[in-house]
C-alpha cells in the first residue's frame, strides 16, 4: 500500500498562495481574522488531501440554519447564544428556508466541514428531514424530525397549548377561540399560534381563521402593529 506524501506547512501555504502565518491559522482552528471562507476551504481541501489532522482543541465551525418568518423570532434565536461563545468559535449564519432541504444542508456541510449545526425555525414545526446521515453534532431548536436522537429545544407554549385545544376537540368541543395579544412581539404568541394551528390539524380539521381573534387596531397605529397585522393574515 503506498504512503501518502508528507507535505510541509510552507509547501501547503505555497500551494494555497497563501502566507505560512495563514496555512497555520487554518491548521490550529484560530478564529479566523481577515481570512476569508474561500480560501479557508480552499487550505482545508488541500489538509485533507494530504491527511493532515487540524487542531480540533481550538475554535469549534458551527453552521447556524436559520428558517424564519419574522425578525422577532431570529432576534430571540441570537439571543440565546452567549457573545463569549460567539466569540471563541466561528460561526456561520445562513438565514435562508435551507433546513427543508437535506440536499442543500449536505452541499453546505461538505462545503464549510462544520464541527457541528444548529437547524432553527420561526415557528415550531415538524421537519420532514431525515438527519440520520448528518454525521455531525446537531441541535433543532423549535423544530423536531422523526427518528432523531440528537438535542431538540421546544418552547413549552407550543406542546401545552396544543394538548390543551387537542383534549378539548376530543371532547367535541371544536370551536376553539385563540385571542392574540395587543403587542404583537410578545416572545410567545407565535409559538401558542402554532400550537393551536397544529393541534386543528392533526385532528383533521380546516383551520377557521374566523377563530383568531386580532385586537382592534385604529388609523394610526403603529408601522410594527401592521407588519405583525400582515404576517398574521399571511399564516
Amino acid at each position: 500500500m503506498r504512503k501518502k506524501k508528507t507535505i510541509t506547512l510552507k509547501e501547503i501555504a505555497k500551494k494555497c498562495g497563501v502566507s505560512v502565518a495563514t496555512a497555520s491559522f487554518v491548521l490550529n482552528n484560530k478564529n479566523k481574522k481577515g481570512i476569508s471562507s474561500t480560501t479557508w476551504n480552499k487550505i482545508e481541501k488541500v489538509f485533507l488531501k494530504y491527511g493532515c489532522k487540524k487542531n480540533k482543541n481550538s475554535v469549534k465551525r458551527i453552521i447556524f440554519f436559520m428558517e424564519s418568518q419574522s425578525h422577532l423570532a431570529t432576534t430571540r434565536f441570537l439571543r440565546g447564544i452567549d457573545i463569549e461563545v460567539l466569540h471563541n468559535n466561528e460561526f456561520i449564519f445562513l438565514f435562508n428556508k435551507i433546513s427543508d432541504n437535506i440536499d442543500n444542508i449536505n452541499k453546505v456541510i461538505n462545503k464549510y466541514h462544520p464541527d457541528g449545526m444548529i437547524l432553527a425555525t420561526g415557528r415550531t414545526k415538524e421537519l420532514s428531514l431525515d438527519l440520520k446521515k448528518v454525521n455531525i453534532n446537531k441541535v433543532l431548536l423549535n423544530c423536531w424530525t422523526k427518528n432523531f436522537n440528537g438535542v431538540s429545544i421546544l418552547p413549552n407554549e407550543y406542546f401545552s397549548t396544543k394538548d390543551i385545544i387537542k383534549n378539548l376537540i376530543d371532547r367535541k368541543k371544536n370551536n376553539i377561540a385563540i385571542i392574540l395579544p395587543q403587542e404583537y412581539w410578545w416572545q410567545a404568541y407565535e409559538d401558542r399560534l402554532s400550537g393551536w394551528r397544529d393541534a386543528y390539524i392533526e385532528s383533521g380539521f380546516i383551520i377557521n381563521r374566523n377563530l383568531i381573534c386580532r385586537p382592534i387596531r385604529k388609523k394610526n397605529m403603529h408601522p410594527k402593529l401592521k407588519l405583525d397585522s400582515y404576517l398574521l393574515k399571511n399564516l
